[in-house]
């Protein structure tokens, strides 16, 4: 499923919705999310803009890195969130954040 640009997640009222933490503003992005072959689960895929992080990259720059998916039915409070490599308190431990390298 393609999801347009400037989408991060379809809200139950169908409206879109990104949300970038201590950013001065919150920017558009890309988002792909596809079933995997073998069936076992899903490839997500975010294209986001560096402008939103405050910062510009360079081939070989390490970054700490992770990511959230909340599940609301009222867009406020959440039923549960899944971290990609993290615990419950990423927004203030950076400890657990997966690792990333950027390259062209």
């Amino acid at each position: 499923m393609k999801i347009p640009r400037g989408v991060g997640t379809i809200r139950l009222d169908g409206k879109p919705q990104w949300f970038y933490a201590n950013a001065p503003k919150q920017y558009p992005g890309d988002l792909v999310v596809l079933p995997k072959v073998d069936g076992t689960g899903y490839v997500l895929e975010a294209a986001l803009p560096f402008e939103a992080f405050g910062f510009q990259p360079k081939d070989g720059q390490h970054l700490l890195f992770d990511l959230a998916l909340d599940n609301s039915t009222d867009g406020k409070s959440r039923a549960c969130q899944l971290m990609w490599n993290g615990i419950a308190r990423n927004s203030g431990d950076r400890t657990h954040w997966g690792r990333g390298v950027l390259g062209k």
